[in-house]
């Protein structure tokens, strides 16, 4: 409508407070998307591969066991999973299908979690209400894909990554250094992920 000069009311609109948002990785970035929600009065369930050690932000956390009776009761759900065998693809029909008609979906983690026709399909069917993807198969998205005509779609760069924010960079060597430190220990290193 901005692009149209139209200023028109659309009606109801969604917010965070009281929403149920679900966190699929629960690692620093989870954790940290999980913290803002819970500031704007979110409440935030997470799924994690190992669910016995989170973040205290997290309301509750499950493994992936839980993940179909979660989709169902999320409000939004977002994703911030390394790529693995087990995480490719996951983000497919039946995941959407299993997700609350008009949730919200956004993709921060890797882009081969989505399968980007089963994404658009959910959104042209109206059953989710919206998406966000940082990320994408393949990466810079081509020209052709769907997922640029696809209705009530954000994409962005993959600036999530890559020192786009300067504290990225902080983070990095700094998770760096302590794993440093846990190696010469003989301890188990911070973010750890087996392929």
């Amino acid at each position: 409508m901005q692009r149209e000069h139209r200023w028109e009311d659309l009606g109801p609109v969604t917010s965070l407070k009281n929403a149920n948002v679900l966190v699929l990785g629960a690692g620093d970035i989870g954790g940290h998307f999980a913290t803002l929600c819970r500031s704007m009065g979110a409440h935030v369930r997470g799924i994690k591969r190992h669910p016995l050690v989170y973040p205290i932000v997290f309301e509750d956390m499950d493994g992936m066991d839980a993940l179909p009776e979660r989709l169902a009761e999320a409000d939004v759900v977002a994703t911030f999973m390394p790529s693995t065998p087990e995480t490719r693809g996951l983000a497919n029909a039946e995941f959407f299908a299993a997700m609350k008609p008009g949730a919200f979906f956004a993709n921060g983690g890797r882009g081969d979690l989505v399968v980007a026709d089963d994404l658009v399909a959910a959104l042209e069917s109206g059953h989710l209400a919206g998406a966000a993807v940082d990320v994408t198969d393949p990466e810079p998205l081509p020209e052709t894909s769907p997922l640029w005509d696809a209705p009530n779609m954000l994409i962005t760069p993959h600036v999530s990554g890559w020192f786009h924010l300067e504290a990225t960079l902080n983070n990095v060597v700094d998770i760096a250094a302590e794993n440093l430190r846990h190696l010469q220990a003989g301890e188990t290193l911070r973010c750890w992920i087996e392929h």
